[in-house]
């Protein structure tokens, strides 16, 4: 479903292999530890220079410019070695009966939802890697010749030598790297479980616009004997299955919606409030640039990142939102009049149920939707216009 995102955090060690033999995952498993010691002892660095070398707003600003997405990468690379098993049973759900497509038709509209998501995991984590390779380029003609390190950093020893500062300044471009590679992998699995979910409803709007024509086949196909009363009886049966199959497809919707929420809510949730700082600082961050700076480059594409990184999960929220809205529609556009009088009844009662569209409700508190993207927007430009006129920047 994710092949790009799973490809990157196998390389980075937070996504071993489902078969591989067990040598292999004890190889796996002691690289894993390297990569989470690497990482986190970038970040603490990060974290004490913050603090030991504060002498104003501006300086603590431009320090922090990457330090927030460093520690939400170390986070989420925690969550996924965590939550790995049930991530994996989460993907199950939609690989088997009543998920999977029954007919040509469902397999072409599972196929356009596939190519969306690959089509969103791809251009993502393009604009991850143009981003990283940007911001290192830069680095490198404008720190090394200087002897500075990729970013400020506390270094518990001196790394005035040639081989001890490329042994820092290394291990930060493969820190930072590892960084930009869990946010552009992560934050595509919450936001393509909707999309999948929205290909569900598609699915299931189909079975109900197909159903009266199906259950005609059925009964075609049952006899062709007039005795009236077996074709009735038939028929009640076939309905009340079919109804059946599409109740519990419902269900088992609903229910794979509620755990991607569960899995995922909270870290999204997370993401969201550190996200009108980040946006902020990075605007400000290039307000203070110069046109023709070699950094402008680079902060740009940081700052669309960032955007891009609230945007996805919102968008792909109010898609999930409106497509299973659509529920209702679908049941009433079909010819229901065919059908016998406690199949309407049970197709109003699902009618009654879809009248609550499904949400993804971050932290329990703020649904995913295009307004709350604009929250994040407005709330950044607030904290921004606070910032650019306080006296100290």
């Amino acid at each position: 479903m994710l092949p790009y995102s799973f490809t990157l955090l196998n390389f980075w060690g937070v996504w071993p292999s489902t078969n591989s033999s067990k040598w292999k995952q004890y190889i796996y498993s002691v690289y894993t530890i390297f990569m989470i010691i690497l990482v986190y002892t970038n970040t603490l660095s990060q974290i004490i220079d913050l603090f030991v070398s504060f002498k104003n707003l501006k300086q603590f600003i431009n320090n922090a410019f990457i330090l927030l997405s460093t520690i939400g990468a170390g986070v989420k690379a925690a969550h996924l070695i965590w939550q790995r098993k049930t991530i994996i049973n989460l993907m199950k759900i939609i690989q088997s009966h009543p998920c999977i497509p029954q007919d040509e038709d469902e397999q072409i509209v599972q196929q356009k939802f596939n190519n969306k998501i690959k089509r969103m995991n791809f251009a993502y984590i393009c604009l991850f890697v143009c981003t990283i390779t940007t911001l290192t380029i830069a680095s490198f003609f404008r720190d090394i010749p200087m002897k500075q390190l990729y970013y400020h950093a506390w270094i518990p020893f001196d790394y005035s030598s040639k081989f001890r500062f490329w042994m820092v300044y290394i291990h930060q471009v493969i820190a930072h790297g590892f960084d930009a590679s869990l946010h552009a992998a992560y934050d595509t699995l919450a936001p393509a479980m909707m999309i999948q979910t929205c290909a569900q409803f598609e699915l299931l709007n189909l079975r109900f616009e197909k159903l009266p024509q199906s259950l005609k086949k059925k009964i075609h196909k049952f006899g062709g004997n007039n005795n009236v009363m077996i074709n009735s009886q038939h028929l009640k049966r076939e309905e009340a299955k079919k109804i059946g199959e599409c109740v519990s497809h419902h269900i088992q919707i609903i229910e794979f919606s509620k755990k991607n929420n569960s899995i995922f809510g909270t870290s999204i949730f997370l993401q969201y409030s550190v996200s009108s700082l980040v946006l902020c600082m990075s605007v400000l961050r290039l307000s203070q640039l110069n046109t023709f700076s070699p950094d402008l480059a680079s902060v740009f594409l940081y700052l669309i990142s960032m955007i891009s990184q609230v945007f996805i999960p919102c968008f792909a929220g109010n898609q999930l939102t409106v497509q299973s809205s659509q529920i209702c529609d679908a049941i009433y556009s079909m010819d229901w009049t065919t059908l016998t009088i406690s199949t309407q009844k049970s197709l109003v009662l699902i009618m009654s149920r879809s009248q609550k569209p499904v949400q993804f409700i971050s932290g329990r508190i703020i649904p995913l939707s295009m307004n709350s993207f604009n929250n994040v927007i407005r709330i950044s430009y607030s904290i921004f216009n606070v910032l650019h006129g306080s006296s100290a920047i």
